[in-house]
């Protein structure tokens, strides 16, 4: 993929070692290319823990789906190296990909393995049959509720599941619990990290999204 560095040098943004570029929650309004280094995706696996879930290297994109659809961060990206990067807004990111054909084809290709991992998350889950039923439970439920918040994590009431997963989907209340500790455990769904949540769970929306 080849890029006028010259027509987007005002886009070019230097950063050291272990600088965080932006952090999981926050406003996306850029998405980035890398020029030279590499960069960690970390996710928030608990109040004061982190995994890094892929580390990118030069030619990768990233953060672009924050700003396509226009939405919070969901992951931190720190550089794993000093880094150069292309910094795109969405008119810079439109231009781009109307005037570098190599570019498209990489976005295309970039959010096109994004789905493909959602839908391998979804098949990898489905081990045993109450673990499925819940999961894809998970989805009716939220929709019967409503139309979803906004942020990229959806939060539900454990309890409230298990109740209407024994009335809807005829699974015990001690089932589904079981079944909701072993997605939080394979971390397909979290605990909510605010203290006082009680027994709220949280899932992804784009994970969510895909099985509505």
């Amino acid at each position: 993929m080849k890029i006028d560095k010259t027509t987007y040098s005002r886009n070019v943004q230097s950063l050291g070692n272990h600088e965080i570029i932006f952090r999981e929650g926050e406003d996306g309004r850029h998405m980035y290319v890398i020029l030279e280094g590499t960069v960690e995706i970390r996710k928030r696996t608990g109040e004061k823990t982190t995994r890094t879930m892929i580390t990118l290297k030069k030619g990768d994109i990233f953060g672009e789906m924050a700003v396509v659809e226009g939405k919070g961060r969901s992951a931190t990206a720190i550089a794993a190296s000093d880094c150069r990067l292309l910094r795109l807004d969405v008119e810079a990111f439109y231009d781009l990909v109307k005037k570098n054909p190599d570019f498209a084809v990489k976005m295309i290709k970039t959010l096109s393995s994004r789905l493909r991992s959602a839908d391998t998350l979804i098949e990898e889950v489905m081990g045993s049959d109450t673990d499925k039923q819940v999961f894809l439970g998970i989805a009716e439920y939220l929709k019967s509720c409503g139309e979803l918040p906004q942020g990229d994590l959806v939060a539900f009431s454990g309890p409230e599941l298990c109740s209407w997963a024994s009335r809807h989907l005829g699974i015990p209340e001690e089932h589904t619990k079981a079944a909701l500790e072993r997605l939080v455990e394979k971390r397909f769904i979290h605990q909510k990290v605010d203290a006082s949540s009680g027994d709220l769970l949280t899932i992804s929306k784009r994970v969510l999204l895909r099985i509505i």
